[in-house]
């Protein structure tokens, strides 16, 4: 079994390799959209993850069933998050 150590390693080389790879992703995308278009705006927006709200469309309610559920599930004593 490896130790903590060990463990905190691994966790931190996967952690920089995944950094690397959506970098190497991002900068792809980039030069991809830049010499078909010669532009980054497009790029810029494939590559945001945010999702604005259409005309018309309109945020659900939250119901109250969702609420106490939420809040039943949470351990007692210990702040959320």
């Amino acid at each position: 079994m490896a130790s903590h150590s060990e463990e905190a390693e691994k966790s931190e080389e996967m952690k920089q390799r995944m950094r690397k790879d959506r970098q190497r992703y991002r900068l792809e995308m980039l030069e991809k959209c830049i010499k078909k278009t010669s532009g980054a705006r497009k790029a810029i927006k494939l590559l945001t993850e945010k999702r604005d709200l259409k005309d018309g469309e309109e945020v659900p309610e939250i119901l109250l069933k969702e609420v106490d559920e939420a809040v039943r599930s949470q351990k007692n004593h210990k702040t959320p998050g």
